[in-house]
């Protein structure tokens, strides 16, 4: 799947056992590919990334599917190729925590949630981070203000299509 969303990975390394992944490989592109048996396994190598964070203050994105994590640069660009979402992993040391929406911001019901009760200019602050943009709408480009409403619209084709376009 990662191949096929465009990431480089023709001849994977796997990894030695893990006490959490089911498998784990390195690709040549330097993304770490896992899977994992369930997704409270996933859930857990997830908050193991946040612990870890505390050792490494440069946030990341990494691409989130059911029983898989891409921690790759190119998390962001193959995360809906792979029917998966973002997720940000840390927050940057400079700048504030952003305020948690009481939605779940990283799956599609979430967001529609979050739309029937947020505007769409602070849902599109809340979303930003997660695509590793800015929540301040005003240092964000047009293009990255881009992918955040496509980013929205493909959850909400997904799970609310009457919230779509």
């Amino acid at each position: 799947m990662y191949v096929q969303a465009g990431g480089e990975c023709e001849s994977p390394s796997p990894r030695g056992e893990s006490a959490v992944a089911e498998e784990a490989a390195d690709c040549e592109d330097g993304a770490l590919l896992t899977t994992y048996k369930s997704t409270a396994r996933r859930d857990g190598a997830i908050s193991l990334l946040q612990g870890a964070q505390d050792s490494n203050p440069s946030p990341h994105i990494i691409a989130v599917g059911a029983d898989w994590i891409v921690n790759s640069g190119a998390a962001a660009e193959v995360a809906l190729k792979m029917g998966g979402e973002t997720l940000q992993i840390g927050v940057p040391r400079d700048e504030p925590a952003p305020v948690e929406p009481d939605f779940d911001l990283t799956t599609d019901d979430g967001l529609c949630a979050a739309d029937a009760e947020m505007s769409n200019l602070e849902l599109n602050d809340a979303i930003a981070p997660m695509l590793g943009y800015s929540a301040d709408r005003d240092d964000r480009t047009f293009e990255q203000d881009e992918a955040i409403r496509e980013h929205k619209n493909a959850a909400f084709e997904r799970a609310c299509p009457e919230r779509a376009g």
